[in-house]
């Protein structure tokens, strides 16, 4: 019997986010739309510098923020990420349960949860710095066997590759989903993830899965291919469908038949966080629904623009659910 339509692997974050300006941005030493991982300390110097400056933070990190809009949309949702016993992990597992997501509510005892900066300049731009913490210490055990076997589909974030134990995690739940006859789907999640852990990407993808979410540039340096239509055929090997996200040109999406052109919407854009999660989302959520891929394409678009156009990786659930039921 089906408890979770979305059984979910990802780093647990919590998401700080500061609109800044360039000034600021450059204040602070940092590159515009660069992004990397920072250690404590560098963690807590930027927290110092940041004292006085307005933010808000949520329960984040790409596939909690997916299984975030899968349960404002109505569906159900499981995470197994890792926090600590601190404040910003009590505060993770309450924000993920207020939200409508199961998670795994046993925090460990040692370390610190980690924490994503989130700065996004007037452009919309984002730059990320990003503090691992324990959210890379997850582990497999029978209990992730029985909820995967009791869920539509696992979804897991490509950052997982960075490290030897999230990697070693990522590739037992794809196993065990196999196993157990539930479909499976992964999100590139970053360029940086692929120029730097290819080879671990590449074994979570030994065996195809049945969705898999990119932008074009991740498409094309996954496949080392120079131009979209060679990339294509390199997907097909990966993937039984898959969806590109191509910013103002909309989403090209392959339901391992036929290739879907669905257009972008026009709004402006103010914060380009989270787009890339709402629609992977807003998708596996139609899907279990039983909505067709074209269907499912086109409400993850309508999503994931409304989301650019106002600040922060989430809608609220009732708008979130009236686009569901527009068409």
């Amino acid at each position: 019997m089906t408890k979770f339509h979305v059984y979910g692997v990802g780093n647990a974050l919590v998401d700080i986010e500061y609109r800044i300006s360039l000034d600021d941005l450059r204040a602070l030493g940092l590159t515009k739309g660069s992004r990397c991982l920072i250690d404590q300390s560098e963690c807590e110097a930027l927290i110092t510098a940041l004292v006085d400056s307005p933010c808000r933070r949520i329960s984040g990190g790409s596939v909690a923020n997916s299984l975030v809009a899968i349960a404002q949309l109505g569906g159900s949702a499981y995470f197994a990420g890792t926090v600590a016993a601190d404040e910003a992990g009590y505060f993770y597992l309450q924000d993920l349960a207020t939200h409508g997501v199961v998670a795994v509510d046993t925090p460990v005892l040692k370390g610190a949860t980690g924490e994503c900066f989130v700065f996004v300049t007037p452009d919309a731009d984002r730059t990320l710095r990003t503090f691992l913490g324990v959210s890379g210490d997850l582990t497999f055990g029978k209990q992730d066997h029985k909820r995967i076997a009791e869920s539509n589909y696992v979804f897991l974030e490509g950052y997982l590759a960075s490290t030897e134990t999230s990697c070693a995690v990522a590739l037992a739940t794809l196993e065990a989903a196999v196993a157990a006859g539930v479909k499976t789907a992964l999100s590139l999640s970053d360029i940086s993830v692929i120029e730097s852990h290819k080879r671990g990407l590449e074994a979570l993808l030994y065996r195809s899965v049945n969705v898999l979410f990119a932008n074009e540039n991740e498409a094309l340096h996954m496949t080392n291919a120079t131009h979209l239509s060679s990339a294509l055929l390199g997907l097909q090997q990966l993937a039984s469908c898959f969806c590109i996200t191509r910013g103002g040109q909309g989403v090209l999406i392959f339901d391992g038949e036929r290739y879907i052109d669905i257009p972008a919407k026009k709004v402006t854009a103010v914060d380009t966080n989270g787009a890339g999660d709402m629609f992977a989302g807003a998708f596996l959520y139609a899907l279990t629904q039983g909505m067709t891929v074209e269907q499912a394409g086109e409400l993850a678009v309508k999503s994931s623009a409304k989301v650019v156009s106002a600040y922060g990786p989430r809608l609220n659930a009732t708008e979130l659910k009236r686009l569901s039921r527009e068409r």
